[in-house]
């Protein structure tokens, strides 16, 4: 006769360690969401996977969203006219593995890059190719975005 103590016990040591497991399981989600959920844990995984930075005509930073840690400067030459800037030197730190996309928040204009040594990017804007609407005429402020791109 088989010795029905031993089994039964047997199972019941199985049935602990898959409750064990399934609870864990369960606690290390919890903690996962809760990390998740925080806002600054948040902030700081976007910091890290796309940094960028928002600066104005005079190459103040208005908004660092973790781009100015790869930025040494960042140069903008007014246009002829003195408006709106026609040329805008980006220096990193470190030498980046891609060029950073820029963009102007305010209007259109046409960005051609030119590399210089020994790790500059400048980029000089045309505004001939851009739509010139009744708001991008009384433009007092140009804002630019640079995203680095890891």
């Amino acid at each position: 006769m088989p010795d029905f103590k031993s089994i039964y016990w047997f199972i019941g040591l199985i049935a602990f360690l898959i409750g064990l497991i399934i609870g864990f399981h369960k606690y290390v989600n919890y903690l996962i969401d809760k990390k998740l959920n925080d806002e600054k844990v948040i902030n700081r995984i976007a910091r890290n996977l796309r940094p960028y930075l928002i600066f104005n005509e005079a190459g103040t930073v208005i908004l660092d969203e973790g781009g100015w840690n790869y930025m040494k400067s960042i140069d903008v030459e007014p246009g002829v006219s003195g408006e709106e800037p026609r040329k805008i030197t980006i220096s990193p730190k470190e030498p980046l593995r891609r060029d950073p996309i820029i963009q102007c928040l305010n209007d259109t204009p046409v960005f051609m890059l030119k590399k210089t040594e020994p790790f500059d990017y400048v980029y000089e804007l045309s505004y001939q190719a851009a739509i010139v609407t009744e708001a991008s005429a009384k433009i007092t402020s140009w804002q630019f975005k640079i995203e680095i791109l890891k």
